[in-house]
Formats: structure tokens, sequence, C-alpha cells
């Protein structure tokens, strides 16, 4: 079984039991970080223990995965599905808390570094094996992976880890059998249920072939579903975002509570692909397809937030030269939006980002306050690494030379 934490997989508990013959397949954090929070261990030493099913015997943790699915527009099958492989819907297995063998916690068995980073980004509480908490941050996973890589795909990621789905998406490595296992219980089960708001990443190759095929994860006899047609008419709806040097999807958002449901799944706009450098002349100037005011005077800039250096290191080393280059994954109308989009795009290219800092900085733009989400700090050949692995995802990517960021 992979040990390597940028996409290990993890399914036997230390306790062990068997449902009805699920394997107990786990999430993964599937990120490159050094462990630098709370451990398992002592997860499970502060745990509260005195957790009480909301829901009836029959479905006990219903009315949190209602909760979860509302606020993350997460069909609740995929929770359910999910939970029922990962733990069986067991807070706890011969009177232990659940946690698998590599340390994955509760009922959506997310990994230490996994749950930290959604409960940070979410609000949530301190207690992994809180089953609000832990639903919710699963959940809040489930979305974002499902942002990226699309239906099944999010699958692959939830128990591989982005990283290994991206080397199998670029260089053709092939997923662990517990992956393609793991996708294969699911899948089918979760056929025909969609979010509200479908991703544009449903179409990638990976969803679109049979896992027989070699290019997708697919399993044989399931069929992807149609993606809404562009003309198919929707009820509209108010815009969440402002848009600034590269657009940014509609379905980023960091708390995400849809609508009244569309009357026909409403199309997805175009994300911004591909990628370009902006000099420092044009770095406050946005593309000739934008329709914007003219420009108010000069922007006052102020540094809003900048997330923990988790993971600073010296980029002695790294190829291409200084590290004064950035990249811009899009312009919020909210902090956590681009709090959100941060996150998104790390996870997608955590290794091109491993030495950059995330900042969100404010810019007063005549007709209020946008957010720019940007990772500073770069060297030149990571810069343009990252933007190549981003530019196709939901955020879209820009790259800063240093006169740009002034």
């Amino acid at each position: 079984m992979p040990t390597d934490h940028r996409g290990r997989c993890k399914s036997v508990l230390r306790v062990t039991v068997s449902f009805a013959g699920l394997a107990l397949l786990t999430a993964c954090a599937g990120g490159s970080k050094v462990a630098t929070g709370p451990s398992t261990d002592y997860y499970l030493s502060h745990a509260a223990g005195n957790y009480t099913p909301p829901g009836p015997p029959d479905d006990p943790w219903g009315p949190y995965i209602k909760i979860a699915a509302g606020r993350f527009d997460v069909p609740e099958q995929w929770v359910r599905q999910v939970m029922k492989v990962e733990s069986g819907g067991h807070q706890y297995i011969g009177g232990q808390l659940t946690v698998s063998s590599s340390g994955a916690m509760g009922l959506m068995q997310l990994e230490p570094e996994t749950y930290q980073e959604m409960a940070s980004r979410y609000g949530l509480g301190s207690d992994p094996f809180n089953p609000y908490d832990n639903i919710m941050a699963g959940t809040a996973y489930i979305h974002e992976m499902y942002s990226v890589y699309g239906s099944p795909g999010f699958l692959a990621a939830y128990n591989a880890g982005p990283g290994r789905l991206d080397s199998f998406e670029n260089y053709h490595q092939p997923l662990p059998h517990e992956t393609t296992n793991y996708v294969a219980m699911i899948a089918p089960r979760i056929q025909g249920y969609y979010p509200q708001h479908r991703s544009e990443a449903d179409q990638l190759a990976l969803n679109t072939m049979p896992m027989s095929s070699g290019s997708g994860i697919l399993p044989p006899g399931v069929a992807p579903a149609p993606y809404p047609t562009p003309d198919t008419p929707s009820t509209p709806l108010a815009p969440v975002e402002v848009a600034d040097l590269a657009p940014p999807p509609s379905n980023q958002s960091a708390m995400y509570t849809p609508g009244p449901a569309p009357s026909a799944p409403a199309p997805q706009p175009p994300h911004g692909s591909g990628f370009s450098f902006i000099p420092s002349a044009m770095a406050d100037t946005p593309p000739p397809h934008m329709q914007l005011p003219p420009p108010a005077p000069p922007p006052v800039r102020q540094a809003v937030y900048a997330p923990p250096p988790v993971h600073e290191m010296a980029s002695s080393g790294a190829g291409g030269g200084t590290g004064g280059w950035a990249v811009q994954v899009g312009a919020y109308n909210t902090v956590d939006k681009a709090k959100a989009a941060l996150g998104i795009a790390e996870l997608s290219a955590v290794q091109m980002l491993l030495h950059g800092k995330p900042v969100v900085a404010s810019v007063n733009n005549g007709l209020g306050t946008i957010y720019r989400a940007r990772f500073v700090g770069l060297p030149h050949d990571q810069a343009v690494d990252a933007c190549q692995r981003l530019s196709g995802g939901p955020t879209g990517c820009v790259i800063l030379s240093p006169d740009a960021q002034s």
C-alpha cells in the first residue's frame, strides 16, 4: 500500500471490522506539506467523546449530511456513499473512535492536515471527531475536489490525494488498485446525482472514459452524464464575484449556500484558459474584453490576509533565479472567496507553489473593494509551471513579474 503522504491511501482501521464486504478506504490529504499541526493521537486524547447522533437509528447522521450538502452544493447521495465506504457510518468501532492505520479520523476519515485546512477555511471546530464538524469538513473537501476534478474524479482525489490524481492525468502514472476499486464501488451509486452548479471539470477525459480504456476512471458500464448545453434556459443568478485579471468561475466560493433551485441547470461560464505574463505597465489594466468604468484615482492597496507560512522553506536550489515572481488566481468581491481560491490552487499545484506565500490583497477600483488572491515570492520557473498547471482549472492563473506587483 502506498505510504507517500502526497498520494497515500489508507484503508485498515485500528479495530479490524468488516462492513458487509466494504473495504474501509479513506480520504487522503494529498498535499506535500510537512505536518505542523496536532496529530491524530492529540485529537484522540482531546476528543469530547459524548457525541449524540442527531437523527433516528436508521439515519443517525442524516440531519448533519443535509446541512453540509446544502452549504457546499454537494448531493447528499455523494456524502452518504463516501461515508458508507469510509467508515460504514460508524462513529465508534469496538468502543473506540474510528481511526485508520494511517491516522484518518471519524465518519469521513480525514487526515489531520486535511481537517485543519478545512476547519480553518470554513470556520469549523477544533475536534475532528465531532460528527457535525467531521461531516462538514469531508463535504467541503468533496466540494473542492469536485471543483478541480469533476465527477467521479473527485472520488479518486479524495481517496488517493490530488497529487496522485495529477500524476495520473498528466504523466499517465497508474492509480493504486485501492483507488480504482474505491471509484468502482462508489461511482455507480452516485450516477445521476450532480450539484446544482456543475463543474466544467466533469468534461475532463478521466470522467468521460471508462477505467478499462486506461485514460479515465469511470467503471465499465457507468456512462457519463450529459453536460448542460449553453443555451439551456435558467433562472439568472445574482453575481457573486468581481473579475479582475483572470475571471474566476461562479462556482468558486468559500462558504457556499445555494439559492432557490433554477428551472434547469445553469450553464457554466468559461474559465480562464491559458496564462500570460503581465508587464508592470499593464499590471492594473483589465483585458480588452472587460467592460469596466474609467479608472478611479490611484488605488490604495492593503494586505488583509496572509495565511500562516506552514511550509515556508528556503528557495535556494530552486530553478529560475530569485523568488520575486508571483501568480494571481483571480480577484473576488469577498476575502473568503479569495482564500478559497488560494486553497484550491494550492491543492492543484502544491509542488509548484511550495516556496510561495499565499496573500490576499484588497484594491479599491472605484466601484468598490476587490480582493486579489496571489502566491508571491516564487522563482520565475515555478511561477510559469504553476500557471501551466492552474490555467485550465477553476481559478485560472496570471503570472506577475516583480515590477507588475507594485
